[in-house]
């Protein structure tokens, strides 16, 4: 695991789930890189299982309602990295779950439906 990784959700930093979500993006390309590299023939079965299992957990995270609102919910990243990386179906996937988890809290249902992607 990369050493920007582990620092990104060491107790000595206030872990917040958008920062998690580009360190994790981030580790996943670099594992997938190598283990396409000729260079880990040798490692390239186990780092295939270990991204499958990333996958996994990548996936379920994706598929959680909290989840996706906690990203959005972060004042300095709001949506801005999620439009910028995540292709257009996700991320009008994920306008729709936060609309509607949104539109449920009585404080904030007048203003639910301005939750836009600015790209």
């Amino acid at each position: 695991v990369p050493h920007w990784a582990i620092q990104a959700l060491s107790y000595k930093k206030l872990p917040t789930v958008c920062d998690y979500l580009k360190d994790f993006e981030g580790f996943y390309v670099d594992w997938e890189k190598m283990g396409k590299s000729p260079c880990n023939a040798c490692l390239s079965l186990y780092i295939h299982e270990g991204l499958s299992w990333a996958n996994k957990y990548y996936t379920r995270m994706g598929d959680t309602k909290a989840y996706l609102t906690a990203m959005v919910l972060n004042p300095n990243e709001c949506l801005k990295w999620i439009c910028k990386h995540w292709d257009s179906v996700d991320v009008e996937k994920i306008l729709m779950v936060i609309h509607d988890t949104v539109s449920h809290c009585p404080l904030t249902s007048h203003r639910a439906h301005s939750i836009e992607c600015h790209r």
